[in-house]
């Protein structure tokens, strides 16, 4: 297991040294953000969420497992908001993104790839995976950290929350997961009938998911200064890659779950920062620079505390 995800960690890594080789050529600047963000938010995401929920037949147990994953990331979020307000001193832009980042892994782009890897031969544990994946991280990700982006955001500073609701409700990315959930309540088929082409554009278009995020990260890096940086790091790394999964593990020793459920569930909440958070901060202006610095370096520490954390629970 530390084989693999020390191999996705170097894949990540390499796609965002591209980027920055990129950027010193001048192929690519600060200007190709807006642009590439709202690939993200208003294709690529949408197809992922569409294409994940529609396909998606989950099993009791599975959203008991995707329950344990919501408190953890509750608890996480008030602990990261407390933490960067009241300790940190954090300004807004930057208190969203860390609050992001310390509730929400890159379970769909790192964690599902890592599981394919370690369970290949077994279709129904990857399939169930996808099923914990989307309702117990995919889902509140692109819900409530959307909404956190927003209301922290530069480009939503003093509008009511009632604003932030009725911007949230209609962003592709929630329009997709309507679809997809009542496609799925309808038992509507996902082949046939020319749908092949439907489902089969999501799943290329969903494709470039990780080297998008990837370019984001490389685009909005920027140096680490650790005197300033090192304070922040560590506590978004400690919430992220130790406290959650911890939390999860507890709450999972209280439901009747599988020991394979169990370590997919906990695999996953100990995922690094999602690169979504430097995507949310371009699209709705939050700090992108700490944005890309939380999901790098959650990325570079996950390749130590994943083995770690498997092994302690």
């Amino acid at each position: 297991m530390a084989l693999s995800v020390a191999l996705f960690v170097g894949m990540f890594m390499s796609m965002v040294a591209i980027t920055l080789f990129l950027r010193h050529r001048g192929i690519l600047g600060v200007a190709s953000k807006p642009v590439l963000s709202t690939i993200l938010m208003d294709v690529i995401g949408p197809a992922v969420i569409f294409h994940a929920f529609a396909s998606a037949q989950p099993r009791e147990e599975h959203l008991l497992a995707a329950t344990t994953v919501y408190a953890a990331e509750l608890l996480c979020a008030v602990l990261a908001y407390v933490v960067g307000k009241w300790i940190l001193r954090l300004e807004r832009g930057s208190l969203g993104v860390f609050i992001i980042a310390g509730t929400f892994g890159s379970t769909s782009l790192i964690g599902n790839a890592l599981v394919q890897i370690l369970f290949k031969y077994d279709s129904s544990l990857v399939s169930m995976s996808m099923i914990i994946s989307q309702f117990g991280f995919g889902l509140p990700a692109n819900t409530i950290g959307i909404l956190l982006a927003i209301h922290f955001g530069s480009s939503a500073a003093g509008q009511p929350i009632t604003k932030h609701l009725k911007r949230f409700a209609v962003v592709p990315c929630m329009i997709a997961l309507y679809a997809g959930l009542l496609w799925s309540l309808l038992g509507l088929p996902v082949g046939g009938y020319g749908l092949e082409v439907i489902f089969g554009t999501c799943v290329f278009v969903g494709a470039a998911l990780p080297f998008v995020s990837a370019m984001l990260v490389g685009l909005s890096l920027e140096k680490i200064n650790i005197r300033k940086d090192l304070g922040v790091l560590l506590a978004v790394s400690v919430i992220a890659l130790l406290i959650e999964p911890l939390i999860v593990s507890k709450l999972l020793n209280v439901l009747s779950v599988d020991q394979q459920t169990r370590l997919i569930t906990i695999l996953f909440s100990a995922m690094p920062a999602t690169p979504l958070a430097v995507v949310f901060a371009v699209q709705y202006g939050g700090d992108a620079t700490l944005a890309s610095k939380l999901s790098t370096a959650t990325l570079v520490l996950s390749a130590v505390s994943l083995p770690l954390i498997v092994y302690l629970v």
